[in-house]
């Protein structure tokens, strides 16, 4: 994600998600694993949680749909664009 160092307030940090091991927010995705680019650490240590505090959902399930949405958006960009070239 970028923001412009306008929008870099202070506080501007608070609403993301950060590893559960060292509290980094540099967290990536990949293939349904979350991985800290701080650390290293992966997926149930390095968390997709949010700040002590906020909402959001954090169970296995939500992690399965919300896999399963990137996963049915990634396919249906490659598809229609199959059929568009064809």
């Amino acid at each position: 994600m970028l923001i412009c160092p306008d929008c870099q307030v202070e506080g501007w940090t608070d609403g993301l998600d950060r590893c559960r091991t060292c509290g980094s927010t540099v967290l990536v995705k990949q293939l349904g694993e979350v991985v800290c680019r701080a650390c290293g650490a992966t997926d149930a240590t390095a968390g997709g949680t949010r700040d002590p505090g906020s909402t959001g959902p954090t169970s296995s399930d939500a992690a399965r749909d919300a896999l399963a949405d990137d996963v049915a958006a990634a396919l249906d960009r490659v598809l229609r664009g199959d059929a568009d070239a064809g």
